[in-house]
């Protein structure tokens, strides 16, 4: 069953409604395009377009990982050769998943960045407006 776009990290109801005016219903939907499709919509500039995709396609991984899991269940009949197999194919996913989850947190961090800076920008701005005034 695909993920609701609500599940992503970082849409809201107001931005999945403008997501679905546009095509994108699922979290498959918005992971298959592009940053550039993204960010022509309205309420999107290509960094948090960069961001929605990034933890779609990372949702989508941790969904995929735990369908894996959840088949994968030891059977009587397995082989020197399939357990092998099996480890080797849990370590690649294990390790798809790790760097999925490091790309949603490092997002993350860069929108509280990117605050932080407005953040600074807009206190110096009424700093200098607090000295204009002592001036004046």
């Amino acid at each position: 069953m695909p993920k609701s776009i609500l599940e992503v990290h970082g849409i809201g109801l107001t931005t999945a409604k403008t997501l679905a005016e546009n095509g994108i219903k699922t979290a498959s939907d918005l992971a298959g395009k592009t940053i550039n499709q993204v960010a022509a919509l309205k309420g999107f500039s290509s960094i948090r377009a960069k961001q929605v995709i990034t933890a779609a396609r990372a949702l989508i991984a941790v969904d995929s990982q735990e369908r894996i899991e959840e088949k994968k269940k030891p059977t009587a009949k397995s082989t020197d050769k399939k357990k092998k197999k099996e480890i080797v194919m849990k370590e690649k996913e294990s390790k798809k998943l790790k760097k999925a989850k490091k790309t949603v947190k490092a997002a993350g961090k860069l929108k509280k960045e990117k605050k932080k800076k407005k953040e600074k920008k807009e206190k110096k701005k009424k700093q200098k407006k607090a000295t204009k005034k002592g001036k004046k």
